[in-house]
């Protein structure tokens, strides 16, 4: 397999991405769930209410990230950042296996940070989540 060579410019790009990608569902829990607070009437710094904020933007992070990557091959994010997610070996077939492995695999390897500054030592840029799932983001002009 022929490893592709990218610039370190697109660590930018990917840090951007996931940020955009991190921020949507978080953004979007706290949203419902202070309709749900004042419609219900209950705290909102209470610890069930911060559990429910978290396990609502873990649950959408997932389901956000499935649906894009699977039917456009790039999430919110990825369109504003103009990239796209390939097969490790640039083509653009990716299977909904691959998909699943990358969005299970990316929390621990975020949480982790080494797995994120993996990217800057790897020649074609790849994070260790992307290693693990087989696949690499790439610019679309690629």
């Amino acid at each position: 397999m022929k490893q592709l060579q990218l610039s370190r410019e697109i660590l930018f790009s990917r840090f951007l991405a996931g940020i955009i990608d991190l921020t949507l569902p978080l953004a979007l829990a706290l949203v419902f769930t202070l309709a749900a607070s004042w419609v219900l009437a209950f705290d909102l710094f209470e610890t069930h209410t911060v559990t429910l904020i978290l396990a609502f933007s873990t649950t959408f992070f997932f389901f956000n990230s499935m649906f894009f990557l699977l039917s456009a091959g790039r999430t919110p994010g990825m369109y504003f950042t103009d990239l796209e997610l390939r097969n490790a070996d640039g083509t653009q077939q990716v299977t909904a296996s691959l998909v699943l492995l990358r969005v299970l695999f990316f929390p621990p390897t975020a949480l982790s940070v080494f797995g994120l500054i993996w990217a800057v030592f790897d020649p074609s840029r790849r994070c260790l989540h992307d290693h693990l799932s087989g696949t690499q983001v790439m610019p679309v002009s690629e």
